[in-house]
C-alpha cells in the first residue's frame, strides 16, 4: 500500500484541502483589508432613472405552480442594464466581464485585451444566469423548500425557492436595497448609496458567472475556454475585495459562490497565494450573516406588517447559510462559524430544530410509510429527498464536531457524548431513510430531474460523511468507535461506487438555446441542448474528488493482499476514473486528482 499510496490533491476550490489531513491542522484565516468608501447624496434624477431600470431590485412576481408542485419567479426586467449614478464610489466597470479582473499591473495577469472581451458579453452573461438558475438553482433550491428547510414549517411554501431570488428578496424587504428605502419613506441621510447598491449587484452577477464558466456550453472553434475560466475567476476574485464591508444577503451569495468556484487550470501558484482565498471569502461571508441577523433593520419600524414575512425568508437564508458553514467545515478542519462547536454540537436551538425535524416530525411519518406501503411520486420523492439531505447535514455537522474532540484531546465523557448522537444519525439514514430512496431509486426514471440529482446528491453525500468519519477515526486510532461501524462501512463501500456510476451515466439537463442568444449565427453560443452529468453538477468537487481517493485506497489495499481480482480491480477504478473525467476539465485540483489516480493505477497493474 506504502509503494501505491494516492496523491492527495493539495488544495480544493481557492485552497481546501479535498481529504483531511493525517495530522490535526488548523489555518488562521488572515483579514483582508479593504478601502472604505463614503455613501453619496443621491441626486433626483439618478434615483428616478435607477427606479425605473433596476432589475435586481424590481418586484417579484410569481408564476402558477409547475408540475412537482415548484413555483416560477420572474423579476419585473428580464434584462440587466448598466446604469450611472454619478458616484465617484469605487466600482467595477459598467462592462459586466471585462472590469475588474481585467486590470493590469498585477505580474500575474498578462497585459493586453482580456481573453473574456473578444466575446458576445451580454449573451455570455445571459447564458451563465440561465445555467445557473435551471442547474444550480433548481437543485441547491430544494434544500431551501418546502421539505428541506428545518426552520420553517410552511407545507404550501414553494418546492424549489431559488437562492439567488431570496438574498434579492431579503435586501429589499430589509431595506438594503435604496430603492425600497425610498417607497418606505426612510430619511435619505439613512440611504445605502446607489452606486453601492450597483456594486454589490455587478459583483454577484461576475459571481455567478465565474462559477458556471466551468458549465458553459461554448462550442466555437476559436475559443480558449482554459483563458476564460481563468478570467472569469480573476474578474470575480478582484470584485471580492470590494464586498468584505459591504454587508448585504447578495454579497454573501456573491462570496459563498466565489468559495465555491475551482480555481482554474490557468492560475498559477503565486498567483493563487496574492489575493484573497476560499477561505477568507467564506469567512466573511458568514460573518455578514450573522451581521445581518443582529441588526435592527429600519423595515420593522417603517413596514411592521412585513416583518412575519421577513423572518421565514431569512430563516430560509440562514439555513442555507448552515448547510454551507458544515461543509466548510467538513472539508477544512475549522470549527463552524455560525453555532457552536464541540460543545454545540447538539444542544444548539439550531440543532435543536434540526434534531425535532428528524427524529420528531419525520421519523413517525418513515414508520406509517414503511408499514402502510409508500406511494412514490414526485412530491413524496421531493420529502424524503428532503429530509435526507437535512439528515446529511446534521451528520456532517456531528462528525466535525467529533474530529474536533479527537483533534484537541477533549475527555472521554465529551467524545462519547458526540459520539452517542451520530450513531442515531446513521441509524436513521439506515434504517428509515435509505429504504425509502431505495423505493424512489426503483421509480428513478420515472422522476424530475430534479430529484433524480436530490437521490443522487444525497447518497453522495452520505458516503462522504461515512468515509471522512472512517478515516478520522483511523488517523485518530479508535478502532473500538470503526468496529461499531463494520456494517456501516461495507454498505457505503458498495453504495459510494454504485452512486458514482449513476451520476457518470446519467445528465441533468440545464437549458436549450435558440435564435434568442444568436440571431446573426455568429456567437460561439450553441443551438442544441446542454445537458452536465450528475457528478459534474454536483456543487461541491472536493468532496467527490475526497470520495474517490479514499475509494482507491481501499481498493488498492485489497489488491494488494489479493482479496480482489484484477478484473475487479480495473472495473472498480475504471469508475473512479469516469467519474474524475465527468468533473470540471478547468479545475486544478480535480486535473491533479485525475493524474495521480491515473499513476496509481499503472503502477499497480
Amino acid at each position: 500500500m506504502d509503494k501505491a499510496r494516492v496523491t492527495r490533491a493539495p488544495g480544493v476550490a481557492e485552497g481546501k484541502r479535498a481529504v483531511p489531513s493525517k495530522k490535526a491542522r488548523a489555518f488562521s484565516l488572515s483579514q483582508t483589508e479593504s478601502e472604505s468608501t463614503q455613501a453619496e447624496t443621491l441626486e433626483d434624477e439618478h434615483s428616478a432613472e435607477a427606479h425605473t431600470s433596476s432589475p435586481a431590485h424590481a418586484n417579484l412576481t410569481k408564476k402558477s405552480h409547475g408540475r412537482n408542485g415548484r413555483r416560477e419567479y420572474e423579476s419585473a426586467d428580464t434584462q440587466s442594464t448598466p446604469r450611472t449614478t454619478g458616484s465617484s464610489e469605487t466600482r467595477p466597470s459598467s462592462s459586466l466581464l471585462t472590469g475588474s479582473g481585467a486590470k493590469t499591473g498585477t505580474a500575474h495577469r498578462s497585459e493586453g485585451q482580456s481573453p473574456l472581451s473578444q466575446y458576445p458579453e451580454d449573451l455570455l452573461m445571459l447564458l451563465a444566469k440561465k445555467v445557473f438558475c435551471q442547474g444550480f438553482e433548481m437543485t441547491f433550491g430544494t434544500l431551501l423548500g418546502r421539505y428541506g428547510c428545518p426552520f420553517v414549517d410552511d407545507p404550501h411554501s414553494d418546492i424549489v425557492v431559488p437562492v439567488s431570488t431570496l438574498v434579492r428578496t431579503l435586501d429589499a424587504k430589509t431595506c438594503k436595497d435604496t430603492r425600497t428605502q425610498l417607497s418606505l419613506g426612510i430619511p435619505q441621510s439613512d440611504l445605502v448609496s446607489l452606486a453601492t447598491d450597483d456594486l454589490i449587484e455587478r459583483c454577484l452577477d461576475r459571481a455567478i458567472l465565474a462559477f458556471t464558466a466551468r458549465w458553459l456550453p461554448l462550442n466555437s472553434s476559436t475559443l480558449d475556454f482554459e483563458a476564460l475560466t481563468t478570467s472569469c475567476w480573476r474578474s470575480s476574485r478582484s470584485d471580492m475585495l470590494m464586498l468584505l464591508n459591504r454587508v448585504s444577503y447578495r454579497s454573501v451569495l456573491a462570496l459563498c459562490l466565489f468559495a465555491h468556484t475551482p480555481v482554474p487550470v490557468g492560475v498559477g501558484e503565486e498567483e493563487e497565494l496574492d489575493g484573497l482565498s476560499a477561505p477568507i471569502c467564506m469567512h466573511t461571508a458568514l460573518m455578514h450573516v450573522q451581521k445581518l441577523r443582529q441588526q435592527c433593520n429600519p423595515v420593522r419600524k417603517f413596514s411592521p406588517s412585513l416583518t412575519q414575512v421577513v423572518v421565514g425568508v431569512e430563516n430560509r437564508a440562514y439555513w442555507a447559510a448552515v448547510a454551507w458553514d458544515v461543509v466548510d467545515a467538513l472539508s477544512s478542519d475549522m470549527r463552524t462559524s455560525l453555532t457552536s462547536g464541540l460543545n454545540g454540537a447538539c444542544a444548539e436551538s439550531a440543532w435543536r430544530l434540526t434534531r425535532a425535524f428528524l427524529f420528531g416530525s419525520f421519523l413517525p411519518a418513515t414508520k406509517i410509510w414503511l408499514a402502510d406501503g409508500f406511494k412514490v411520486d414526485d412530491d413524496s420523492a421531493s420529502r424524503v429527498i428532503g429530509a435526507a439531505s437535512v439528515c446529511n447535514i446534521y451528520t456532517w455537522k456531528i462528525v466535525t464536531s467529533l474530529k474536533e474532540a479527537l483533534r484537541e484531546g477533549a475527555d472521554e465523557e465529551m467524545v462519547l457524548w458526540v459520539w452517542g448522537p451520530l450513531l442515531e444519525s446513521l441509524t436513521l439514514f439506515r434504517k428509515s431513510i435509505r429504504p425509502l430512496l431505495t423505493l424512489c431509486e426503483k421509480h428513478i426514471h420515472f422522476l424530475s430531474q430534479e430529484n433524480r440529482f436530490g437521490w443522487f446528491e444525497t447518497g453522495l453525500n452520505h458516503c462522504v460523511g461515512v468515509m471522512v468519519l472512517l478515516e478520522m477515526l483511523e488517523v485518530a486510532r479508535r478502532s473500538d468507535f470503526v468496529q461499531q461501524l463494520v456494517e456501516v462501512q461495507e454498505e457505503v463501500e458498495h453504495e459510494a461506487f454504485a452512486i458514482l456510476k449513476f451520476g457518470t451515466e446519467n445528465a441533468f439537463h440545464v437549458l436549450k438555446c435558440g435564435q434568442n442568444f444568436a440571431p446573426d449565427g455568429t456567437s460561439p453560443i450553441p443551438a442544441e441542448p446542454m445537458d452536465i452529468a450528475f457528478v459534474g453538477l454536483y456543487m461541491f468537487p472536493h468532496h467527490l474528488v475526497t470520495l474517490t481517493q479514499l475509494l482507491c485506497e481501499i481498493i488498492l489495499q485489497r489488491r494488494q493482499k489479493a482479496a480482489l481480482s484484477e478484473g475487479a480491480f480495473v472495473h472498480l477504478s475504471s469508475i473512479l476514473v469516469a467519474a474524475l473525467e465527468k468533473l470540471p476539465d478547468s479545475s486544478k485540483v480535480v486535473r491533479s486528482a485525475r493524474r495521480d489516480l491515473q499513476a496509481v493505477i499503472e503502477e499497480i497493474m
